[in-house]
C-alpha cells in the first residue's frame, strides 16, 4: 500500500537515491555517470536534509512498504518553484508522481503561482503538461557538473481554492 507523508531526515539515503536513479534513467544521454561518485552523492544527500530541515521548502515522499518511489520538493521562497521530482525508475508510468504532485498543490499557498524549470525531456515535459502546467516559453542554457543543459520553463497559472477541494477528492 503506497503512503504519502512529509520526508524526514531519516529518509534523506533513499531520497537521494531515488534523485541519482531517476536523474540517471532520464538524462543519460546529458549527464555523466560521474554523478554516482561519492563526492556528488554526498552533496545530494546535504542538499536534502537541507531542504527536509528548511521552512522555505516542502519535501514530501510517496513510499510502498517503507520504500520510497517518488520525492517532491517544492521552494516557497519568492513565488513557489517546484525543484525536484524524482520517480524511482522501477515505478515509471505507475501514477505515482501524479498521486503525489496532486497530494501537495493543498499545501501551496492559495492563489500562487507554481513554476518548473524542466530539461529538454519528453517524458518529463508531458508529465507537467498533464499536470495544468503551460509553458511560458522561457529557455535557459545551465551548465551543471561540466553538461550544458538546456532547460525549458513552465507555470500551473495558479493554485485557486477549487483546485485545492479537487486533489482532495
Amino acid at each position: 500500500m503506497s503512503a504519502v507523508r512529509k520526508a524526514t531526515i531519516e529518509d534523506v539515503e533513499q531520497i537521494t537515491s531515488v534523485h541519482m536513479r531517476s536523474r540517471i534513467a532520464s538524462y543519460k544521454a546529458e549527464i555523466n555517470q560521474i554523478e554516482n561518485e561519492l563526492g556528488y552523492r554526498t552533496e545530494f544527500s546535504d542538499r536534502w536534509k537541507k531542504r527536509i530541515t528548511s521552512d522555505k521548502h516542502i519535501v514530501y515522499l510517496l513510499e510502498r512498504d517503507s520504500k520510497v518511489e517518488v520525492v517532491v520538493s517544492i521552494s516557497l521562497e519568492n513565488t513557489p518553484l517546484l525543484s525536484h521530482l524524482y520517480v524511482d525508475p522501477s515505478c515509471w508510468g505507475m501514477g505515482h508522481g501524479t498521486t503525489l504532485f496532486q497530494a501537495i498543490i493543498p499545501l501551496l499557498p492559495e492563489a500562487s503561482k507554481l513554476n518548473v524549470w524542466v530539461l529538454k525531456n519528453t517524458e518529463a515535459e508531458k508529465f507537467y503538461q498533464k499536470m495544468g502546467f503551460i509553458s511560458t516559453g522561457n529557455k535557459e542554457e545551465k551548465v551543471c557538473y561540466g553538461n550544458k543543459l538546456n532547460l525549458r520553463h513552465y507555470q500551473i497559472k495558479s493554485v485557486s481554492k477549487s483546485q485545492r477541494l479537487a486533489t482532495r477528492k
